[in-house]
């Protein structure tokens, strides 16, 4: 304003720095949430409703948190991505109509305890988060999911029999546990 008066020059508006207001916008980025599920064995189908219901849970919330849900079921000697990265909800519920299940001894059979908790570890230097949700007896007793867990340096959940609704919330409350860090 001074200088403008000392110039001679008239000015009905005069903006100042202190006017001056810069927004930064952050942008939200979200969690990949990938669901490997045991397909083999008497138990396959709840597993895989369970995993369905769970995904379809998180889905739901997608729009608002970003998050993205894989589903990759193993049998056999077999793995798929039955469900890629997705905040889709109809293209879950298309892809997830189909839910294989049976087979004999799961993949993870076919890798060494020392090649998995390589991977876990991997994870970890990568820099991801992992989240066990273990809903099996069978590993409790010998303490490789748990121990998966702690290599990675991750969540650990032990929720035999869990509903869809509880490992959804499960993941939802450890997603809001690492967003909040």
């Amino acid at each position: 304003r001074q200088r403008a008066q000392e110039k001679g020059e008239v000015r009905k508006v005069f903006v100042e720095q202190s006017d001056m207001r810069a927004k930064r916008m952050a942008r939200k980025s979200g969690a990949l949430v990938i669901f490997v599920v045991d397909a083999s064995g008497s138990m396959a189908l709840n597993r895989m409703k369970n995993a369905k219901g769970a995904a379809i849970q998180l889905l739901a919330d997608s729009y608002t948190s970003r998050d993205q849900v894989s589903i990759i079921p193993f049998r056999g000697d077999v793995a798929e991505v039955l469900l890629p990265p997705s905040r889709s909800i109809a293209m879950a519920k298309k892809r997830l109509e189909r839910l294989p299940c049976g087979g004999g001894s799961p993949l993870a059979h076919g890798l060494s305890m020392d090649e998995i908790l390589d991977i876990a570890a991997k994870i970890y230097k990568a820099g991801m988060s992992l989240l066990v949700i273990d809903t099996e007896n069978k590993f409790v007793s010998t303490g490789f999911a748990k121990e998966i867990a702690r290599v990675a340096q991750g969540k650990y959940y032990y929720l035999p029999d869990a509903s869809d609704a509880v490992i959804s919330a499960a993941t939802k409350d450890a997603l809001s546990a690492l967003k909040n860090k």
